[in-house]
């Protein structure tokens, strides 16, 4: 309880975190998650809506249906706040039809994950700019839905060319790139990838997103303070917030828990200076400070364009 009590008082006792309306665009909801209890860390946080993802593990992206349906009886209960991005398999000759049937049920967004590149699903994963893919993105293209895509480019030199092709291509498609474009939490530290693409392609947007990796993302933005940070603003209107958190049926993964993790997310974009509330590591990590006008834009203005809300 007093753990409990600490967390809220930190919420409501730094304004901070509530002055900025937000919009989340990329976490991920399994089949068992208590997702209840993120809705209510959104509520709390000031977070009016989140684009979540059913997206399985790759290969094949095995039960995201069972995911995907559920997410579609939470959003019955809860209405605008749940705003679903569906997803498929890259390889199944059936994914356009599929991504074609759920936005006309009310999908929003498309999501691939298949460019999660390892030794386990390398056999498994299907080139950007396959056949089966373009159809996917001309269904994006005919809906006019945003595509969010991980693709582990450091891990494939052809992933760069495929993915710019596709970009060209649909060029009235926007395509975010989950992660800094997988580009940061590598063995190298660089943005210069994601610089170049956004730049280049008006499309092309990322996600800021950190995931399981948010301990080693701490600790990177404080080596790197001053590169994330002129980043962040040189490219402002490109770039989009999200914690993405996996609401599973881990059963650490409650209110309290979900709250923290946000607040520590957002600790770094907006403090000089934060404590570390989730893993007690270090007592205090240096972040980035971001100005007002730019975190209004990361937080809430990009995603409402994007998602024409």
């Amino acid at each position: 309880m007093k753990d409990f009590l600490n967390v809220l008082g930190k919420v409501f006792l730094d304004t901070d975190f509530l002055n900025f309306k937000k919009i989340s665009i990329h976490e991920h909801y399994r089949s068992g998650g208590n997702i209840e209890s993120f809705i209510w860390a959104m509520r709390i946080l000031n977070i009016e809506k989140a684009v979540f993802l059913p997206t399985d593990w790759p290969p094949y992206n095995p039960i995201f249906k069972n995911h995907l349906y559920r997410l579609f009886d939470f959003k019955k209960k809860f209405g605008e706040r749940i705003i679903i991005f569906t997803t498929c398999y890259s390889g199944d000759t059936t994914a356009a039809e599929f991504i074609e049937e759920t936005i006309k049920n009310g999908a929003q967004g498309i999501k691939f994950i298949d460019w999660f590149y390892s030794e386990k699903t390398k056999n498994f994963i299907a080139d950007i700019n396959s056949e089966n893919m373009y159809k996917v993105y001309e269904v994006a293209n005919k809906y006019q839905v945003p595509v969010l895509l991980h693709i582990d480019f450091h891990k494939n030199n052809k992933f760069l060319n495929q993915f710019e092709e596709i970009a060209k291509k649909f060029s009235t498609v926007n395509f975010i790139l989950a992660h800094y474009a997988s580009c940061i939490l590598d063995e190298k530290v660089s943005l210069s990838l994601c610089e170049y693409l956004l730049s280049k392609y008006s499309n092309v947007f990322i996600d800021i997103s950190s995931g399981y990796g948010i301990k080693k993302y701490m600790t990177i933005v404080e080596f790197n303070k001053d590169m994330f940070r002129n980043f962040l603003i040189k490219f402002q209107d490109k770039i989009l917030w999200a914690a993405d958190i996996v609401i599973d049926d881990d059963p650490q993964k409650n209110f309290l828990w979900f709250v923290k993790r946000i607040i520590l997310d957002l600790s770094i974009l907006q403090k000089e200076y934060y404590q570390d509330i989730l893993f007690a590591s270090k007592e205090y990590y240096e972040g980035l400070a971001l100005p007002v006008d730019v975190l209004k834009k990361i937080y809430y203005n990009n995603a409402k364009a994007i998602l024409k809300l």
